[in-house]
């Protein structure tokens, strides 16, 4: 029976989120964030999620992220291909994992108490690129990522930021 209930797609179990809906939040330099691209995703993952409002200075809340190092891990790998298109002995990388993780607290500006955390949230990412031993031009296997692999990382992060931002918008909305 309780299953039945808690079938539907409105139905969550936990505490709910830490902030009532229509509240403002702001959300002060991240540190970590070198380029400002993990910054601008958060920022557009707030104004659009419905439940926030962002607002720089007088926020009701403000959300203090730091984002740690990410981590980048090879989990994919095929023989390299010899100039006469014959399979070699060398085993080289061709898919890798991107992982990045932040740690948020959430303050009460009027009263410059905690609220929430410190916790920390994490996403990772699975990107495909060129191996660096490659010669050829295009990679038979590959999910549309056939760059070398700085280039394909790079392209990574960005829609890991994204990822991520959004995985923190709900922690705050809904699971803390």
């Amino acid at each position: 029976m309780v299953a039945l209930l808690t079938s539907g797609c409105c139905y969550q179990f936990g505490q709910g989120g830490c902030i009532e809906q229509g509240k403002t939040v702001s959300v002060p330099y991240i540190e970590g964030d070198r380029r400002g691209v993990f910054t601008n995703e958060l920022v557009h993952a707030i104004a659009t999620n419905g439940h926030l409002r962002m607002q720089q200075g007088c926020a009701d809340y403000s959300l203090r992220v730091c984002l740690l190092p990410p981590t980048d891990t090879n989990i994919g790998f095929n023989y390299a291909k010899e100039k006469n298109l014959s399979k070699s002995n060398i085993l080289v990388s061709r898919e890798a994992r991107l992982s990045i993780c932040a740690t948020l607290t959430l303050i009460e500006c009027a009263s410059g108490q905690r609220v929430a955390g410190p916790t920390e949230v994490c996403s990772s990412l699975d990107y495909d690129f060129e191996s660096d031993f490659s010669r050829q031009g295009v990679d038979d296997f590959s999910i549309g990522q056939i760059q070398m692999h700085n280039l394909a990382k790079s392209s990574a992060m960005d829609a890991l930021a994204k990822l991520l931002a959004e995985k923190i918008v709900d922690v705050v909305t809904f699971c803390w």
